[in-house]
């Protein structure tokens, strides 16, 4: 709850702005996010590269929490969902159109930081993926954030069932045709619990994670988020 005294009244304000994201025609959002993208696109353009703007940059990431992005690997594709894979995991599949979307949440009950404006996400801050498709067998059902489990691969949680949720971490590398690499590679947890497996790999192409320091270049592409019902945590 807040209350809302005159040190409040601003954050008060921004707050009940983007609680409106969960309307799905909500202008707030979508000038924010607009106005996000097209800043960062302009500072981390390799035509016109802001110097002073880069080095304030330097300790985030050209990403913004609550954006949508679908992510793609040169030389393996892109991120799909298979309708084959009952778990819809992260794989790359080359040869595709397929744009799966995914946003960016600074936590599992609110995608956006209210401490921050714009919302950029910093350099090694951990992140949660939502994702807009579940498991095949529910897929309309069953959307959650990205998981793990025994496997170390990486999937709609499915509610918690048995699963860990996931928190990703990256690092600007550079810009690429409107789009992002990240070296993206995992954090630890909410709660600051040291997670053992913070590498991420590489098995054939599906994403795992491991108890290493290494990292996959990933391509981070802005796109409009999909429709949503109000009630889905991920708005």
């Amino acid at each position: 709850m807040f209350v809302f005294s005159t040190g409040n009244l601003l954050k008060a304000s921004l707050v009940i702005s983007m609680l409106a994201t969960h309307v799905c025609s909500s202008a707030v959002h979508v000038n924010i996010i607009e106005n996000d993208q097209t800043k960062v696109q302009q500072i981390f353009s390799t035509s016109h590269y802001d110097t002073q703007a880069a080095g304030e940059m330097a300790r985030n990431l050209p990403l913004s929490y609550g954006q949508c992005y679908w992510l793609s690997k040169s030389g393996h594709g892109r991120i799909i969902s298979d309708p084959a894979d009952p778990y819809n995991v992260m794989q790359f599949k080359e040869d595709t159109d397929q744009k799966r979307p995914f946003k960016l949440c600074y936590m599992r009950d609110s995608c956006f930081n209210w401490n921050l404006s714009p919302q950029w996400v910093k350099g090694g801050s951990g992140f949660y993926l939502w994702s807009f498709t579940g498991w095949p067998n529910r897929a309309d059902t069953n959307r959650d954030y990205m998981a793990s489990d025994l496997a170390d691969w990486f999937f709609p949680s499915n509610d918690g069932w048995g699963n860990e949720y996931i928190r990703f971490k990256g690092e600007y590398e550079s810009t690429e045709d409107n789009g992002y690499i990240i070296r993206l590679s995992l954090a630890d947890t909410a709660s600051g619990r040291k997670n053992p497996k913070t590498g991420l790999v590489l098995d054939g192409k599906i994403l795992k994670r491991t108890a290493s320091d290494d990292f996959v270049e990933i391509k981070f592409n802005p796109i409009e988020c999909p429709d949503e019902p109000d009630d889905q945590v991920g708005n």
